[in-house]
């Protein structure tokens, strides 16, 4: 935060189960008088993001046999 600025990048962790990417977003929290006294955060899982891109991409390639079903839980 001692750049005073959001910061958002992407990572991944590396779990049990395997990879999962994830997003992450900061941004200085300041008093009335702009002094900066902490940070909100926040960490978002992209890992259904990935997948609709990579399909976007293989769609766009012309691969065959891309399945359009969405994952459980995706919306149609």
């Amino acid at each position: 935060m001692i750049q005073n600025r959001v910061l958002t990048g992407e990572n991944v962790a590396l779990t049990a189960k395997g990879e999962a990417p994830y997003r992450y977003t900061a941004a200085p929290l300041k008093d009335e008088h702009g002094r900066i006294i902490g940070a909100v955060e926040y960490i978002v899982d992209i890992r259904d993001e990935m997948r609709v891109v990579a399909m976007a991409e293989a769609i766009a390639q012309g691969h065959d046999g891309i399945s359009t079903n969405p994952a459980p839980g995706m919306i149609a």
